[in-house]
């Protein structure tokens, strides 16, 4: 996103954003529909919560500072472990759909890349 938004704004172009959210767990993927309409989809409750972080408002977020936003999950939080990803607790949310709080943390993608370089 770093360089694509560099490149459009060289040019004259409006630069972009990008949100994502990720949950893990257990999902079904496969083809949904019909031979005219077929559709490669995730369904389960993993995929709606993830569709709920990637849409979450109740963060502040700087996308020209940072033009991609992860929010995860608890669940992915403790798969990825303490120390490999700049990870900042934001707190349990309620989201659309859910009756239980969603404990949200917020993956620092800029750091990470900023290393790679």
């Amino acid at each position: 996103m770093d360089g694509l938004n560099r490149a459009w704004a060289a040019s004259g172009r409006p630069t972009a954003g990008m949100r994502i959210g990720i949950k893990s767990g257990e999902a079904i993927a496969g083809n949904v529909g019909s031979h005219d309409r077929l559709k490669y989809t995730v369904v389960g409750d993993v995929a709606n919560t993830a569709a709920r972080l990637e849409g979450f408002a109740g963060v502040e977020h700087n996308f020209e500072a940072e033009p991609v936003r992860v929010l995860i999950s608890a669940e992915t939080k403790e798969l990825i472990g303490d120390g490999q990803f700049d990870v900042e607790y934001i707190g349990a949310h309620p989201l659309k759909g859910k009756q239980a709080l969603v404990e949200i943390y917020k993956l620092r993608v800029s750091g990470q890349m900023e290393a790679e370089r």
